[in-house]
């Protein structure tokens, strides 16, 4: 977890930018930049959430009658933590998809491949032509704060659903 504390501590923007830099252009090398440097947070979330559920009064109840620790782990810690682990996923996919076009606005993606990064970064190099420029810049950006908003809203939903305290009857 010191390692997890250490990363976390790091800015991610400037982090994965050099990161990405140094592997070179690539779709393939954007998911690697994203996928070591996007799961901190999440194993920080997880941990506290097993352990606080860990020292509930239940699991002292199963651990009382018997039970071996697989079966604690599987029949009661993980079905108690998989709701936040699902919210929490969903909701990293706004980071991630924020992230793509971050550094594919920044030229660090495959210029072979469209994304809503590299169609702003070739707006922005002069690649929408007429008077039409704006609406190069505008959709792409619209659609990820569409696409950023109805991921939220999905989460959220996904959180209330799963979990009982948030719930109103």
């Amino acid at each position: 977890m010191r390692f997890c504390d250490v990363l976390i501590i790091i800015p991610k923007l400037p982090l994965t930018i050099f990161t990405a830099a140094l592997l070179g252009r690539g779709v393939f090398n954007i998911i690697i930049v994203l996928s070591a440097f996007g799961w901190p947070a999440m194993a920080r979330i997880v941990r506290s959430e097993a352990l606080t559920v860990k020292q509930r009064a239940y699991v002292d109840a199963a651990r009382m009658s018997g039970a071996s620790q697989l079966r604690i782990t599987f029949s009661i810690i993980l079905p108690n933590i998989l709701p936040l682990v699902m919210a929490n996923a969903i909701l990293t996919i706004i980071s991630g998809i924020m992230s793509e076009a971050s550094l594919s606005f920044l030229g660090l993606g495959d210029p072979s491949q469209m994304s809503w990064g590299t169609v702003i970064y070739f707006a922005n190099m002069g690649g929408a032509v007429y008077n039409m420029g704006w609406a190069w810049v505008t959709a792409p950006g619209l659609c990820i704060a569409l696409i950023g908003l109805g991921i939220h809203l999905l989460g959220s939903a996904i959180n209330t659903i799963a979990n009982p305290r948030l719930r109103s009857y």
